[in-house]
Parts: structure tokens; sequence; C-alpha cells
């Protein structure tokens, strides 16, 4: 607390009045966390008209996603993660917001006609590789992995189109990825 205390210019007595304790402090940090997750979410249209416009709404995630506001929500969730693998008692405002993303991913893929049981599984393969790239780039700041994000976007996008039947869009969306 008194390191906390020092970074933001404010005295340990201030921290401990609004704050009663560590872990009160810390599930303040990650509900707030949770929530700026959850408006992240929002870039995603639930019914997007196209695998385009659908894709672009993913763009958009990864590229809030890696800016000061977001990463620093992002590195929380990861933490938060690793956490209740511990102790899974523990409160869980970040993963809700891991879930509200994927469920954003489902409803889009299935308002442009993907099964919901395929739906699922493609939404958990793009999840898995977007946050593993988040993840090497908290763990790896001074590298770029946006050849590898639009590597992993352009073949989501591309089983999207096949699973939706929508070979017209698939120039449109080679412009919006490479």
């Amino acid at each position: 607390m008194r390191r906390l205390a020092q970074a933001l210019g404010v005295s340990t007595f201030t921290l401990t009045y609004q704050f009663n304790s560590q872990e009160e402090l810390m599930t303040a940090i990650r509900g707030a966390a949770g929530e700026r997750l959850k408006a992240l979410a929002g870039v995603l249209e639930t019914a997007p008209k196209s695998v385009f416009a659908y894709a672009e709404g993913v763009r958009r995630f990864w590229t809030l996603a890696q800016t000061a506001e977001y990463s620093t929500c992002i590195r929380v969730e990861m933490e938060e993660s690793m956490l209740r693998v511990l102790g899974p008692e523990a409160a869980n405002p970040c993963g809700r917001a891991w879930h509200q993303w994927r469920s954003r991913l489902v409803d889009a893929m299935v308002s442009l006609g993907v099964q919901p049981s395929v739906a699922v599984i493609e939404a958990e393969v793009s999840l898995a590789s977007t946050f593993g790239l988040l993840y090497a780039a908290i763990s790896s700041p001074g590298e770029n992995f946006a050849a590898s994000f639009d590597y992993a976007l352009s073949a989501h996008a591309e089983r999207v189109l096949e699973l939706v039947g929508a070979s017209a869009e698939s120039s449109e969306l080679s412009n919006l990825i490479g």
C-alpha cells in the first residue's frame, strides 16, 4: 500500500481510508478493469451485415486492446484468471467481461448464418488466438505482433466465410487483413 500510495502521489492514509484492506483495493481494481473490458466488447456488432463487418469489429477490438488504457485491463484480466486457478472462490469481474466478448463473437457469427455449436468452437479458437497474442504483447513489450494477429484474423475470417458460404466477400476481407 505504501508503494502504491507513493506512485499515486497520495498518503497511505488516503488509500486505507478509501479501502479497508489491500484485498478490498484489489477487488475494486479488478472490478474497474472488468467494466472497461465489458465496454471493449461493444466494438463488435452482435448482428453484423457481413463477414467483412464482423472481421472489422474483431480488428477494432485488437487495436483498442493494445492501447495503454485497455492493455492494463487485459493484464489484470490475465492475472485474475491465474488467481481463479489458485482460488476459484475469488470474485471474477474480468472473467465476466471475457465471457461477454465470447458471447458477442458467437452472436455475430450466428447472425451471419453459422450454426450455434460451430460458432462457439470458432469463437473459442479466435479468443485463444487473440488473447494469446495479447499475452505475448504484454510479456514482450518491444515486439510487434500485428502480423501474427493479421494471420490469425485472416484464417478465422476465411473459416467464417466458408461456414456461411459467402465467397463474394473474400476480396473485401483481403483488403482489411493484408
